[in-house]
């Protein structure tokens, strides 16, 4: 036998062997990619819901007293009436009276608007606050809310 000769059959299994192996690594390739982008979408693009917002909302104010982090979550008209300033004076007075843990009490989402409502355990009672959100281009925003 000649082991030059293409046509034997140790060289017909290497080539298959080969084949098999970059259809695998392509096959695999593809796999990683199509798991990679469902990762990435429910992790950072999947857009958050109105009661993800709300209690994201609530506890910059009440938990955290992250004025800047609560009116990114603002809908562009509540910003419009209600200055950077003004705002972060408003989570100061609302995280002074009523600094505490947090829980949901209740929630009415709509397609377009959404009320959720919360009540926060201070040291010296508690405290309840309403969280009315909008629906703009497939994203929530908080549009108004009642502090304490």
């Amino acid at each position: 036998m000649d082991p030059f000769n293409r046509n034997n059959n140790f060289t017909n299994y290497d080539d298959r062997n080969k084949r098999n192996r970059q259809l695998l690594v392509i096959g695999l390739a593809i796999f990683f990619l199509i798991f990679g982008y469902a990762v990435l979408y429910n992790l950072v693009l999947k857009p958050k819901s109105a009661d993800q917002i709300a209690t994201t909302f609530i506890s910059d104010v009440y938990v955290k007293n992250n004025a800047s982090a609560a009116y990114k979550l603002t809908s562009p008209d509540f910003r419009n009436a209600t200055s950077n300033d003004e705002w972060a004076n408003n989570v100061s007075n609302a995280f002074n009276l009523c600094s505490g843990s947090i829980k949901k009490t209740s929630s009415k989402l709509n397609n377009l608007d959404s009320t959720v409502s919360f009540s926060i355990k201070t040291k010296y009672g508690t405290c309840s606050s309403t969280v009315t959100l909008v629906k703009k281009l497939n994203k929530w925003y908080v549009d108004f809310y009642t502090p304490y």
